[in-house]
């Protein structure tokens, strides 16, 4: 039995060849999107958290800061060096959750790593098709 692929000619090779690289390229594009869609969301969800750490640490913080301050004024502390303490606690938890909700903002995590990873394997598919 032949194989159909023996039958046909060079053109219809290349026209099937082309067909399906140009296929791939549309598929490699809905997978850029839908990658960068995700990304988006991610990145919208560590923004709505560092809008919201900023809002609630305005109230909560505060009284918390001074239930800390007075409990080390009663403790035996100064009132300012227990104002002090409390207000450095503070600083050290709202630079926490900012740090936290900066890293998802970051670059490198929005980066379409694995349509990149894709790309590259299908540009080496590609080539070994030419070949």
């Amino acid at each position: 039995m032949s194989n159909p692929a023996e039958n046909r000619s060079f053109s219809e090779l290349l026209s099937d060849a082309v067909t399906h690289l140009a296929a791939l390229v549309r598929n490699e594009i809905q997978l850029a999107r839908a990658e960068y869609s995700a990304k988006i969301s991610r990145a919208a969800v560590g923004f709505a958290m560092l809008v919201a750490s900023v809002a609630m640490i305005g109230a909560a913080m505060v009284l918390i800061l001074l239930a800390l301050a007075g409990w080390l004024v009663e403790s035996g502390l100064s009132q300012p060096v227990a104002y002090l303490i409390a207000g450095l606690s503070g600083a050290a938890v709202s630079a926490s959750l900012a740090g936290s909700a900066v890293s998802r903002l970051k670059a490198e995590g929005l980066a379409p790593t694995r349509t990149i990873e894709q790309l590259h394997r299908d540009a080496l598919a590609a080539k070994e098709i030419v070949r």
